[in-house]
């Protein structure tokens, strides 16, 4: 395909003419060999050279087709692997997304938690201060029971010793 192409390519002229006349030859042109003149030609010859360009033009054809064949095998390849990783990309995303709201879920526990602490924690506070303060009123307590503990030893002494 693409050596035909090459070869339309150096036969058709594109109408572009150097200054002086002649043919503008372009970069990715082959350059061209002089047509000999007809009465100049050697057939055999100019045949043998016309069946090498033309076997040539078919090797470089069937190495294009070989290579087109090859890139297509690549290019086949390359798109199962973008699919396979456009997959992986959205079970990915979706993991994502996943552990995003179990880390949503787990910071509103967390918070509940922290508030519930900070609850019990005043609680605490407050059944301390509460404990101190009764052990205090039963020591008054235990301190007066005591004194009147010694009050009434001391009235039983006295009701002895009087008869």
């Amino acid at each position: 395909m693409f050596a035909r192409f090459r070869l339309r390519l150096n036969s058709v002229s594109d109408g572009s003419d150097m200054a002086d006349g002649s043919p503008v030859e372009h970069a990715w042109a082959e350059p061209k060999e002089p047509e000999p003149e007809p009465d100049d030609l050697d057939w055999d010859s100019y045949s043998a050279t016309l069946d090498h360009r033309l076997e040539a033009e078919q090797q470089s054809a069937q190495a294009s087709e070989q290579r087109c064949v090859q890139l297509e095998q690549v290019r086949a390849g390359l798109e199962e692997q973008l699919e396979e990783e456009m997959a992986c990309s959205g079970q990915l995303a979706m993991q994502r997304d996943r552990l995003q709201a179990e880390c949503n879920s787990l910071r509103l526990d967390m918070d509940e938690l922290e508030a519930a602490l900070t609850s019990a924690e005043q609680e605490k506070q407050g059944s301390n201060r509460e404990v101190r303060r009764l052990l205090e009123v039963l020591s008054l307590k235990e301190d007066a029971v005591e004194k009147l503990q010694r009050e009434k030893e001391h009235l039983a002494e006295l009701s002895q010793v009087r008869p």
